[in-house]
């Protein structure tokens, strides 16, 4: 968290490339403004790291674009931004979130709309995306049995 981000990138990208080719690492974005872990960030290493897989937590990329995710439009910016990477299923994490200032407060129940995942629901529909969405939600399994819902 002290480092520039390039050295930041460059050392993490050299300890990722240790390990086999074999063995795949989800690298997760983040939800706040000191830690490694933009969506720039996390492409940037699943394109360049053969054994690095993405894990889009879109709440904290919500918090950490304080508010940002407000459209079916902004969760297609974001997984289009792996479309060439052929990742194939995306592994996705789905919560509610209170931010502040660009970063993660806390998780919260996807009622919260923060962000609202009925656009997310609405854009696997309409895309018939191959995702993995796991909920990290305070209500995990009642949060998990609605956004099931929204899907055909």
């Amino acid at each position: 968290m002290e480092q520039p981000p390039e050295q930041t990138y460059n050392i993490i990208k050299s300890a990722l490339q240790e390990f086999t080719s074999t063995t795949k690492l989800g690298i997760e974005t983040m939800g706040r403004q000191k830690q490694f872990g933009t969506v720039e960030e996390i492409a940037r290493l699943t394109e360049e790291c053969k054994n690095v897989v993405p894990v889009l937590d879109f709440a904290h990329i919500h918090a950490r674009t304080d508010g940002g995710i407000k459209t079916k439009d902004d969760f297609k910016k974001i997984i289009d931004t792996f479309d060439n990477l052929n990742i194939n299923p995306i592994h996705c994490h789905m919560t509610g979130i209170k931010y502040e200032n660009g970063n993660e407060k806390r998780h919260l129940p996807i009622s919260s709309n923060e962000p609202d995942f009925r656009h997310l629901a609405a854009l696997i529909n309409e895309n018939n995306y191959n995702m993995t969405i796991i909920s990290e939600s305070p209500l995990l399994e009642q949060d998990a049995l609605l956004f099931k819902s929204w899907l055909k």
